[in-house]
């Protein structure tokens, strides 16, 4: 002991006295632990920045240190997608910026995205509006516009497609690599890249040296020049209004947080002393358009009601993914009760309010101090305020909540399920844009009385097999056989479905834009959203779409075939463009594309049971038939 602290003593006369030389700007060559001295991508979640896509812009997420690409890469066995970051999944955030990463390196951060520690995703769509203040997203200001601009104007590859480049050195180190030139020259970045510009001019001005070097280098080397800054902000506004609707859009799912149900963590009872739980499934439009339906269940002793709901035609989420009504006249989204089976209509009339932060609209309900955005969050700066919380209150199935002034509105948790692609090809999206589409849900025949004139045979998309539409397993458009009671019934073929306000087949429109409209009654027009273009498919020369007809519970009595929902990919090859599965194997053997419901007509049509005790087994085979089935679709007034 005496000689360790001996030598202890040592060290530190040593350090207090160098012999006479000063190293104090002396650099210890070697990479100092926890630095990062070369690029290492490692991981398993995506992170795609969009509104522009950009590529050969820098990013670091916990150990992973990359750079994105302009084309599908290959680390180790994992295939990283184009102009996509790649992160552990461990990993709190990750930053973005242009220059160098490195140890002693240079750079221009543009922000960092939060990402949750709980409810984690495999992808994340981000927009530079969220890099300013995570988890939250940032309006379009002169901070988020002047970041859009500054990577745009870096974009040299002059194909003005909707992706950037970032001119990026050759496999041989032939060439300039923009990074590189901002990297070596600090001076000329500004103290303040983004933010403290009276006006844009001022904000081009503070970054004109740098464009200056930067158009030197490329001219020297005879590569084509970068795009500089517009004469003002509208294209990169246009931009990010791209990204930030496009990344807004996907599916949802919105539940009552379950922990408030499982620790008795929270009181949203009734009057009457019940409890309650609610589940919805949303699609969000580019536009904000929320297209939901679900159920909501009460509970006391044996007691048990249960009724759909829906949101109301004016439901969206806002820029800032806020719920609101249209045209942000309220900060909430009105929720009611369709009245089906032994619940009266008008049951159910409440508000429910919330903020998306980052993928997640929080419930903010804390069990033993833990809530759920500090769990995803735990370092989070930004803390959950009252108006980010979801919370559903006023007449939930004939009782108030909160049951009374003091008590606690419903928490309720909404999360992004699934993300759409931000950049449509338009090429490929004008070929479906501006015309009209006729579809009709079919259903399996189950032995009704009428079923001689109404039934046709399923049709065997493959000869010689077995029918790719039927089987029991998920993803068929039909089960082999159903059955009810005593009953079993083999399915061979299939009828249209009625829908409860007796439309059969109706119209679909789609825009310019890629949304998805119908007319009252299932007519062509625009009265209605009821789904979008998901994904454009140049190669196959096909486009998916996904239908969620729920345009409104104010307008269910004019919307065909409500909260039906349907997944496919229209194949603009085939006379008539017919829609088929998703996946390339079925969409090659034209499998039909499906459709399910099973939260509003099949209760209607329970209503009607001769005896809800003891139905008859063709009831409830009609009851199961009402499901699922396939989709016929085709361009109005075409015949194959």
């Amino acid at each position: 002991m005496q000689r360790i602290l001996a030598l202890s003593a040592l060290v530190l006369a040593l350090a207090g006295c160098n012999g006479g030389e000063d190293f104090s700007d002396a650099t210890v060559p070697g990479c100092p632990a926890g630095t990062k001295c070369d690029e290492n991508v490692v991981g398993e979640v995506y992170v795609e920045l969009v509104g522009p896509r950009v590529a050969n812009i820098g990013y670091e997420c916990g150990s992973s240190l990359g750079r994105t690409r302009p084309v599908d890469t290959t680390e180790g066995s994992t295939v990283i997608p184009a102009y996509t970051a790649v992160c552990p999944a461990d990993a709190r955030g990750i930053e973005f910026f242009l220059g160098s990463g490195l140890f002693e390196g240079n750079k221009v951060s543009l922000g960092s995205y939060l990402l949750p520690q709980q409810l984690q995703k495999e992808t994340y769509q981000v927009t530079v509006a969220d890099l300013i203040a995570a988890p939250r997203r940032s309006e379009a200001n002169t901070s988020v516009i002047y970041r859009s601009a500054l990577i745009q104007a870096l974009d040299n590859d002059g194909n003005g497609d909707d992706a950037v480049s970032i001119s990026d050195q050759a496999s041989d180190g032939s060439g300039v690599n923009i990074n590189d030139v901002i990297d070596d020259n600090p001076a000329l970045i500004p103290s303040q890249p983004f933010d403290g510009y009276a006006n844009y001019s001022d904000f081009t001005n503070a970054w004109s040296g740098m464009f200056t070097e930067i158009s030197n280098q490329l001219t020297d080397a005879g590569e084509p020049d970068v795009a500089g800054f517009d004469g003002d902000t509208l294209a990169y506004e246009g931009r990010v209004k791209i990204g930030t609707d496009r990344t807004r859009a996907g599916l949802f799912t919105y539940e009552s947080a379950g922990e408030c149900l499982i620790f008795q963590g929270c009181d949203f009872s009734g009057d009457d002393g019940s409890r309650l739980a609610l589940a919805m499934r949303a699609l969000v439009l580019p536009n904000g358009v929320i297209l939901a339906g679900g159920q909501v269940i009460r509970s006391k002793d044996s007691d048990t009601s249960l009724d759909f709901i829906g949101l109301d035609s004016t439901s969206r989420i806002s820029d800032i993914l806020e719920l609101e009504k249209t045209g942000g006249s309220e900060q909430s989204v009105t929720l009611t009760g369709a009245g089906v089976g032994a619940t009266p209509p008008g049951n159910t009339d409440a508000e429910l309010k919330g903020r998306i932060l980052g993928q997640t609209m929080y419930a903010g309900v804390e069990v033993n101090g833990n809530g759920d955005y500090g769990l995803d969050y735990p370092n989070a700066s930004y803390s959950l305020t009252d108006s980010d919380k979801g919370a559903l209150s006023g007449e939930v199935l004939g009782e108030n909540v909160p049951a009374s002034a003091s008590g606690e509105p419903v928490p309720v948790r909404g999360t992004k399920t699934g993300a759409v692609q931000v950049d449509l090809d338009a090429a490929t999206l004008s070929l479906v844009a501006g015309k009209d589409y006729r579809v009709t849900l079919m259903r399996a025949c189950v032995g009704e009385a009428d079923d001689g004139s109404e039934c046709s045979s399923i049709p065997d998309p493959v000869a010689g097999g077995s029918n790719e539409e039927i089987g029991d397993a998920d993803g068929f458009n039909y089960p082999t056989s159903i059955t009810a009671g005593s009953t079993t019934f083999d399915i061979t073929s299939e009828r249209p479905r009625i829908d409860s306000n007796s439309i059969v087949d109706f119209c679909l429109s789609i825009d310019a834009e890629g949304l998805i409209t119908t007319g009252n009654g299932g007519a062509c027009g625009a009265d209605h959203f009821v789904g979008m273009v998901t994904r454009t498919l140049p190669d196959s020369n096909s486009v998916n779409v996904y239908l969620r007809l729920a345009p409104g519970m104010d307008v269910q009595a004019d919307a065909p075939h409500y909260n039906a929902e349907v997944q496919g990919r229209i194949d603009l090859d085939e006379s008539c463009s017919p829609m088929f599965r998703l996946g390339d194997e079925g969409f090659d053997n034209q499998v039909r594309a499906g459709w399910l419901e099973s939260a509003y007509l099949p209760p209607i049509q329970r209503e009607n049971w001769s005896s809800q005790d003891s139905p008859s087994d063709l009831e409830r085979l009609v009851f199961a038939s009402l499901q699922s089935g396939a989709v016929v679709f085709g361009e109005d007034g075409c015949t194959p």
